[in-house]
């Protein structure tokens, strides 16, 4: 028999603020349903956005901000399921694990917001359980522990990760090099700042994405502990958020090292709140946008760069104006994400950076 979900998530009644003209019933907060700690509550409807807070003064403030905004989504059925309940991080860790399983199964995004390193590691194995490989989308200026941890432990099992916004004088070479050796791409925060859309095709593709607050510019900085004076903009954060939230393959999201430690301030929490509010818009605009046999949205476009024996498919999608390449893979091939300007360059003979990694990766066996 399954243990009730209301084991393990505490219920939350969150405050707001008022904001020039806005009514109450302008609030997201009346779009948003709240656990009321009942056994039926997930079991009686299918919900398409689920937010689950880890325990602590931080997320109690997002709330109250995230509450406040405006109430778009009326096609999303968005509910909050309170915070986590745990007295340890091995509690939560549990509780993370049932939660998600149970909230997954039934095809709803997942967001959780708050916690820490041990947050991240507990989202990535429940997701090792549900998907045969694993694509990561991961925004944080070094490669962390528990995700060196995690290549290091279970490398072949993920198919790609994609690290935005790491800053290389604070990237310790072994972690580049296991990047490297891995085939896995690291986008480093001046290519990122140059050009924030080029991390848009890694976070379409990717199964988890994870948010490390602490790579926002002027956050306490994982490596030194003071502000950092450099980092993601506001607006390129909210965007990467929304990213997420817009790909279609992003069924468990966390938005974790929001600064607790030192206090926390509105300007901090009110970020972090209109982040969360750009990752719902973003699942909102959701269309299913993959390329199909037989589908007429998608172009099929096949070119041989000079040099290559064979050529190389991209499809694209004029309506939303996304694109996608097939890149080499160990039965055949696999349709990946990329950027009308691959297209572009693979015309002018620059073959794309992602049919190249796969291709290193399949042939390196």
């Amino acid at each position: 028999m399954k243990e009730s979900l209301a084991n393990f998530l505490k219920p939350v009644n969150p405050k707001t603020v008022e904001l020039p003209g806005f009514s109450s019933s302008d609030m997201f907060k009346n779009v948003v349903e709240f656990f009321d700690g009942s056994d039926h509550f997930f079991s009686e409807k299918k919900y398409d956005v689920i937010l689950i807070g880890v325990p602590g003064d931080t997320v109690t403030a997002i709330r109250k901000w995230l509450y406040s905004l405006r109430k778009d989504f009326n096609t999303l059925s968005i509910a909050d399921a309170g915070n986590l309940l745990g007295k340890s991080d091995n509690d939560r860790y549990y509780a993370l694990q049932y939660v998600a399983e149970r909230l997954i199964s039934k095809e709803t995004v997942v967001l959780f917001i708050g916690g820490c390193e041990s947050l991240n590691r507990a989202v990535l194995d429940f997701a090792k359980k549900v998907n045969s490989s694993l694509s990561l989308a991961v925004v944080d200026s070094i490669v962390d522990n528990w995700l060196a941890k995690s290549i290091d432990n279970c490398g072949n099992y993920i198919e790609d990760v994609v690290l935005a916004g790491a800053q290389r004088y604070f990237l310790a070479p072994g972690y580049e090099k296991l990047f490297i050796d891995n085939f896995y791409r690291i986008i480093y925060l001046g290519d990122l700042r140059a050009e924030i859309d080029g991390a848009e095709p890694g976070i379409r593709d990717a199964d988890s994405f994870f948010f490390s607050f602490k790579s926002v510019k002027g956050e306490p900085h994982k490596v030194v502990g003071i502000s950092s004076p450099h980092g993601i903009e506001p607006y390129d954060a909210c965007k990467m958020m929304r990213f997420a939230g817009f790909s279609d393959k992003v069924k468990i999201a966390a938005l974790s090292d929001i600064d607790c430690k030192n206090g926390y301030s509105d300007k901090r929490t009110l970020l972090a709140a209109q982040m969360v509010w750009f990752f719902i818009d973003g699942v909102a605009g959701r269309c299913c946008d993959h390329p199909t046999n037989n589908d007429k949205r998608y172009v099929k476009k096949y070119i041989t760069p000079h040099g290559m024996d064979e050529g190389i498919t991209f499809y694209d999608n004029s309506v939303t104006g996304r694109w996608w390449i097939e890149v080499p893979a160990k039965n055949g091939s696999n349709i990946k994400s990329c950027r009308e300007v691959d297209y572009n360059n693979a015309l002018e003979g620059d073959i794309p950076d992602t049919w190249w990694r796969f291709f290193r990766k399949n042939r390196s066996g």
